[in-house]
């Protein structure tokens, strides 16, 4: 499974939609999305490059699942 979020040097990005905010926090409280949502995390990216986040990218992960216990 491929997910999608905004990074910042080792900080994640966390959208607030409804207050238009970024806010820098860890991975366990970023916003990722799926690739479907893509063309809506580049708006966000730009949005957050105009804000003046610096140094930001989109970041894939690839998510793996299995039975742990």
């Amino acid at each position: 499974m491929k997910l999608y979020a905004i990074k910042t040097n080792d900080q994640y990005i966390r959208i607030n939609t409804l207050e238009n905010k970024y806010e820098i926090v860890g991975m366990d409280k970023a916003s990722v999305y799926p690739p479907e949502k893509l063309p809506q995390l580049k708006e966000h990216l730009e949005n957050a490059r105009n804000l003046g986040l610096e140094n930001i990218r989109i970041v894939e992960m690839v998510i793996t699942e299995k039975d742990y216990i």
